[in-house]
């Protein structure tokens, strides 16, 4: 089973809806592609069956939505590989602060110790970033997602997105070139909705994305998305 959602947070209600809906036309194999994903659980003593409560337990379970070796099975998560390790730590300490909203992300983050939210972010801090695949064949909304992306939207205080984003800025921002669109999209909308707007990062953009009106927010999340992900000085 997935895990429990937020219950201000529509998009991860729908999103175990639709697990349960396809769940009774899975065999074996399929439900193994969804849930444990690319991890092969090592054999486990009796106890560790029962418990399940070992650090290793919480650090492996991430693997599950966001990848190991490869991408994230599913385009409504960001991808984590080759993010600053900054960045990923400061969200990992956000949702066990329970400064931003996630049923699913606040229940794996809630047990970590401080190390190992450090082993986590750097683990994926190393990874190589994944070639993106296009999403959009809609040229004209990745010419109105980039004239946002590099000038913002001055008349109602939007700054540009690349500012903040771009491969060179700070450890503690997210890179968004080749992240997946409906996650990017459902981000915003989670900050136009109010939610997830106590962080450190929350305070910076829920306010922005209340300026963007939803079809701008789909147009700047196209944009990113077509992109192949840069590579940082040093990798």
């Amino acid at each position: 089973m997935p895990g429990f959602p937020s219950l201000h947070r529509d998009d991860e209600i729908w999103a175990v809806v639709a697990f349960l809906r396809r769940l009774p036309s899975l065999d074996r194999r399929g439900y193994r592609e969804l849930a444990p994903g690319e991890i092969e659980p090592d054999p486990q003593s009796g106890a560790e069956i029962a418990t399940g409560q070992t650090e290793a337990d919480a650090i492996g379970a991430c693997a599950r939505c966001q990848g190991a070796r490869r991408s994230p099975p599913s385009r409504l998560v960001p991808i984590l590989h080759g993010q600053p390790a900054a960045m990923i730590e400061n969200a990992l300490r956000a949702y066990a602060a329970g400064e931003r909203d996630s049923g699913v992300m606040q229940t794996a983050a809630a047990d970590l110790s401080n190390a190992a939210i450090g082993r986590l972010a750097r683990y994926y801090a190393s990874l190589p970033r994944p070639v993106a695949q296009a999403e959009s064949s809609d040229p004209p909304a990745n010419a109105r997602g980039e004239a946002i992306a590099r000038d913002g939207v001055p008349s109602r205080g939007v700054p540009s997105c690349l500012g903040c984003h771009r491969a060179e800025a700070a450890p503690e921002y997210q890179r968004l070139d080749g992240q997946p669109a409906r996650y990017l999209e459902g981000q915003l909308a989670v900050w136009r909705a109010g939610l997830n707007d106590r962080s450190a990062a929350g305070k910076i953009m829920a306010p922005i994305a209340r300026r963007l009106s939803e079809a701008e927010a789909r147009d700047v999340a196209a944009y990113f998305a077509s992109l192949a992900p840069a590579r940082e000085a040093g990798r």
